[in-house]
């Protein structure tokens, strides 16, 4: 799980893995091998809540959900 800071150019090149933001806490994205990009949300306890997928759901629009 690597932080980063989360932009269009970042989450268009990200590799699989979960890469989470260094400005929102608790704020996502998640890359399955097969390339697809999702903007999760941490949830209390365990697992993720899935917001919408890039490039439907912006960058930006995902945080202010």
């Amino acid at each position: 799980m690597a932080v980063a800071k989360l932009t269009k150019s970042y989450v268009e090149s990200a590799k699989p893995g979960i890469y989470w933001d260094q400005t929102l806490k608790g704020f996502g994205l998640r890359v399955t091998t097969m390339g697809t990009k999702s903007y999760v949300v941490q949830r209390s306890g365990a697992g993720f809540k899935t917001l919408g997928r890039h490039p439907v759901l912006t960058c930006l629009r995902a945080r202010r959900r």
